[in-house]
């Protein structure tokens, strides 16, 4: 909580981001599936119109979380702030970068 509080976060906004985090982070990782050799921007997985309209749900949905007052409540989720969804874009991609990198190892090497 002490990296909350040096941040300048609520309790309720730092376990806000970190559900959003986790969730796109899921989201992200639907980009690791491809196939090593497939080129980055052209390739199954962005080729795949439910693949963008699943992405589009979730992220309604998850937006839905936050912003619509009645399912706000029972999730107990707050508005993050404009510093809060910059840290979940960033926290999320982590794991989407990294999947990159471990996707052009495995073809450099294969």
């Amino acid at each position: 909580m002490l990296s909350i509080r040096l941040l300048g976060f609520t309790e309720a906004q730092g376990t806000t981001i970190a559900f959003l985090t986790l969730a796109f982070a899921q989201l992200w990782h639907v980009f690791n599936m491809r196939d090593s050799g497939s080129g980055f921007l052209r390739n199954d997985v962005t080729c795949n119109a439910y693949v963008w309209g699943a992405l589009g749900i979730c992220t309604a949905l998850l937006a839905a979380a936050v912003y619509l007052p009645g399912l706000a409540t029972v999730l107990r989720t707050v508005d993050p702030t404009l510093k809060g969804w910059l840290l979940i874009l960033v926290g999320s991609l982590v794991p989407w970068v990294v999947g990159q990198l471990a996707l052009a190892v495995r073809t450099s090497s294969g």
